[in-house]
């Protein structure tokens, strides 16, 4: 054995045990941001410590948000509330030419499932705030869940910044609910760059078939607020096109196509 008996041995057994509750400590606080040597893409931390996770920061706040973690081949994308790995996006490392500020990560926030908290605990991932980044311009299309009193007011709110809106659709079995949609102006190829799309899609290693992408680029994006089943896609193509007009994060739809979620 290593440590056995005498003076030496049991200095060098005290200097062990102060350096393991030493590193036991930071374990419980950051190491696993610094281990992992995550980079901040788009978080922040929380001060909330109810159901606080693993990834802290210095101070002990769980992290939220969306953090990088760099290999020599592929990057995976912790998607993380209040310290909390929700989900992983595992995809080659590679830099593509497509990029547009309606396409981020952000706007996982807003996926079916997901919540997100802010600095204070408080959620945001909410139909109010998807309704508001449709307005700005961060989100091409969008639907919120609002109360039937209320759809004229979310109505006017987005004829009043030329954004085009459909509110014939009530929730299937909450009564006082309607989908209220919202899309921005212009169609596909008004507000994106297809080309850089499907040449960023062939870069990360999709190529059959892709291309079909081109065939949508003419359609209006108000156009996918009916009749759309955008909660099933069907096809590679279909999830493409999916990720674009609900304004997923690039690299989250290449790696659904590659199967490296988890």
């Amino acid at each position: 054995m290593l440590f056995t008996s005498g003076p030496l041995n049991k200095l060098i057994w005290s200097a062990y045990k102060v350096l393991a509750c030493s590193v036991n400590q930071v374990t419980t606080r950051s190491v696993w941001r610094m281990f992992l040597k995550l980079i901040n893409v788009n978080g922040w931390s929380c001060v909330d410590k109810l159901y606080k996770g693993k990834f802290r920061d210095e101070n002990d706040n769980g992290l939220c948000g969306f953090f990088k973690k760099d290999n020599k081949e592929t990057s995976t994308m912790y998607v993380l509330n209040n310290g909390n790995a929700m989900v992983r996006y595992k995809y080659p490392r590679k830099e593509v030419p497509f990029c547009s500020p309606m396409v981020r990560w952000f706007n996982l926030i807003y996926c079916g499932g997901y919540s997100m908290c802010d600095e204070d605990g408080k959620c945001i991932s909410g139909y109010d705030n998807l309704f508001q980044a449709v307005l700005n311009g961060l989100k091409p299309i969008g639907f919120s869940l609002i109360k039937t009193e209320e759809v004229d007011r979310y109505v006017k709110k987005a004829q009043d910044r030329n954004i085009i809106v459909n509110a014939t659709k009530k929730h299937d079995w909450i009564e006082d609910r309607y989908w209220v949609g919202t899309a921005n102006q212009g169609t596909i190829k008004d507000n994106f760059d297809l080309d850089a799309l499907v040449s960023s899609y062939k870069i990360m290693g999709i190529e059959y078939g892709i291309e079909e992408l081109f065939e949508y680029g003419e359609r209006e994006l108000s156009s996918f607020l009916i009749d759309f089943d955008y909660a099933h896609p069907s096809g590679m193509v279909e999830y493409a096109l999916n990720g674009l007009i609900l304004g997923y994060a690039f690299e989250s739809t290449v790696a659904l196509l590659m199967g490296e979620i988890k």
